[in-house]
């Protein structure tokens, strides 16, 4: 006679196990220690099996005749319930070991080789901050697209999106591997927040005197190799960071030619770029400046290395350009003059600005590297900005009379709108422009004794 639900619950534990039976194998173990237990026997391929289907009454006895059911079942399809059980209790395991941060951490192990060394560590630290906290200890195939979206969707959409397609390249990776099947990422980018559009801030190619007098009036407030440095970077159509870790041996002076290697290049290929006369001149008082370190712009700090990404965007902003200029739109500066003031065609343009074609065909076809065309148009273009400005200092071999610095007493260094310079220029007798001088500005006594000791002390800075 099959079980009831009140037989179950009354069964009394005795000195030794016993069980209660139901119908068609399926039975309750009743334990001493009064626990009880779901079991079925069943034959398959001749041989006899038992499996347990829980603990009563966790598992009730309707549920325990559901188990049964889908057992037999089975066993009518030639299937093992036993082995199916098995075979999910060892996919549980295996999905719980592959949790999303190791499987992160191998891919990224094996991939960092071919990044350069600040991307590789850029792309942890993006891991590490944004998505390790929430989906770091969750097994990969338990992430869904909705748990997904719901973490990301609270990152800037810029960075969601790069995030997105990493996780998109490790869920591959976790296919590849055996560790997952499918790929959670699929349609989330048509969910995300799309960012804002739009490029580095450029002043318009009519507010470049402007820029340059701005330039000029403010350049006793920073280093004179920052303040060569920004103007150096007005010649040369460079990104910031090729010419912020620029060796000096990447410069040859007898062919006008400066190398920038292609580990340093954002398409990673070599570029030549055309040294201007006015170009070497400042290139020349840099190597003075620093005749000890390898970087053309080392650190004030460690001369063996190169200056800090914010040196000359803290410049343009002392300038007063901040939010209307920035290191980069040099870049877009250069070319908006050479197109619209110098006439140059936009294929040399955009040679010299290191640009690739879009298109794999035109890569593959168009290796045209208009050298001659872009060696003139470096030289019209550091033309043009003396001719803006004449009273720029690669106009000093054309002055008629040769100025020198004199020493000055009673003088004060030029000052920015706080009151005070937190960082001097320093003169060495290549530079022929006249110290600007004035009377002390109207200050507390504590601010005028630094001013005082900075202009005695003048002569005496290494230029080391």
């Amino acid at each position: 006679m099959p079980l009831t639900d009140l037989q179950c619950l009354n069964a009394k534990p005795q000195d030794t196990k016993y069980k209660l039976t139901d119908a068609e194998g399926l039975f309750l173990v009743v334990m001493p220690n009064s626990k009880r237990y779901w079991h079925f026997k069943y034959t398959i391929h001749n041989t006899e099996r038992v499996i347990s289907f829980g603990r009563y009454p966790v598992i009730s006895l309707s549920e325990a005749r559901e188990k049964r059911l889908a057992a037999q079942k089975q066993i009518k399809l030639g299937i093992d319930p036993l082995i199916v059980r098995e075979k999910e209790k060892q996919l549980a395991a295996f999905n719980a070991a592959n949790t999303f941060e190791p499987i992160a951490r191998e891919w990224h192990e094996r991939n960092k080789y071919q990044w350069a060394d600040r991307h590789a560590a850029c792309v942890m630290f993006r891991l590490e901050k944004y998505l390790f906290g929430k989906l770091g200890k969750l097994p990969l195939a338990e992430i869904n697209a909705q748990f997904l979206l719901s973490c990301l969707e609270t990152i800037s959409p810029a960075t969601a999106r790069r995030l997105l397609q990493y996780c998109g390249r490790i869920f591959r990776y976790a296919n590849v591997t055996g560790r997952m099947q499918g790929d959670p990422t699929l349609g989330v980018v048509e969910i995300l927040r799309r960012p804002r559009k739009g490029h580095m801030a450029s002043i318009d190619i009519d507010e470049l005197p402007d820029f340059l007098n701005s330039i000029e009036a403010i350049r006793f407030n920073v280093s004179r190799q920052t303040y060569l440095a920004m103007r150096l970077i007005l010649l040369v159509f460079v990104r910031h960071k090729e010419l912020r870790k620029a060796k000096k041996i990447e410069f040859n002076f007898d062919t006008a030619i400066w190398t920038i290697p292609a580990e340093r290049m954002k398409m990673r290929l070599e570029h030549l770029v055309p040294l201007s006369q006015q170009a070497i001149s400042i290139i020349k008082e840099l190597f003075s400046l620093n005749p000890n370190s390898e970087y053309l712009l080392p650190s004030n700090h460690n001369r063996n290395k190169a200056i800090s990404e914010n040196a000359l965007l803290d410049f343009v902003y002392l300038a007063g350009y901040k939010g209307k200029m920035t290191v980069h739109g040099c870049r877009a500066l250069a070319m908006g003059i050479c197109q619209e003031r110098l006439k140059i065609p936009f294929i040399v343009i955009d040679r010299q600005l290191s640009h690739v074609p879009e298109s794999e065909v035109r890569r593959a076809y168009d290796r045209a590297k208009f050298w001659d065309d872009r060696v003139s148009m470096m030289q019209r273009y550091a033309d043009y900005i003396d001719e803006v400005l004449p009273t720029h200092p690669t106009q000093r071999s054309q002055n008629g009379t040769q100025r020198t610095n004199q020493p000055t007493t009673n003088t004060a260094i030029t000052v920015n709108s706080y009151g005070y310079s937190a960082r001097v220029g320093y003169q060495n007798a290549s530079f022929t422009q006249p110290l600007e001088v004035g009377p002390f500005p109207e200050t507390s006594q504590g601010h005028r004794q630094p001013y005082q000791s900075l202009v005695e002390g003048r002569d005496n800075i290494s230029l080391q």
